[in-house]
């Protein structure tokens, strides 16, 4: 019994795109301020060695299956989302890409989210927006 109270407290939060470098930075603030960090990344541009404070799960947020398996496994009290693509020049010459990735991917994670009625989310982008191909 004195396990599951333990368990109980246990404050998981989901961080996609978690082993890159402003998301395992936004790790180590959460584990300093009681949160576990649960890392979901593909590490297409992240590195698993910067995972450093809590639970790891190398997948791609478009995975459906893999999302809902490690949300019921962590039961995270809130998404942090990292885990879109940043490189403009790259989105300029391959802009399905970004589209697939940055719009359905995080559709998948929105959904995913709503399904597990997790309600606490945060948003991150840099400069370059997402935009949808011409």
């Amino acid at each position: 019994m004195k396990i599951e109270k333990v368990q109980s407290m246990i404050k998981n939060v989901l961080v996609t795109g978690g082993a890159g470098y402003i998301g395992s930075h936004v790790c180590k603030a959460l584990k300093q301020h009681g949160y576990t960090p649960v890392v979901y990344d593909n590490l297409c541009s992240g590195n698993q060695s910067a995972v450093k404070w809590g639970p790891f799960v190398e997948g791609d947020i478009r995975d459906t299956v893999l999302l809902d398996d490690t949300i019921s496994k962590y039961n995270p009290v809130a998404i942090m989302h990292f885990a879109a693509l940043i490189q403009v020049g790259e989105s300029v010459t391959n802009p399905s890409l970004y589209y697939n990735n940055n719009v359905y991917g995080s559709f998948c994670l929105l959904e995913a989210a709503r399904e597990h009625n997790i309600k606490h989310m945060v948003w991150y982008s840099t400069a370059a927006v997402d935009r949808l191909p011409e």
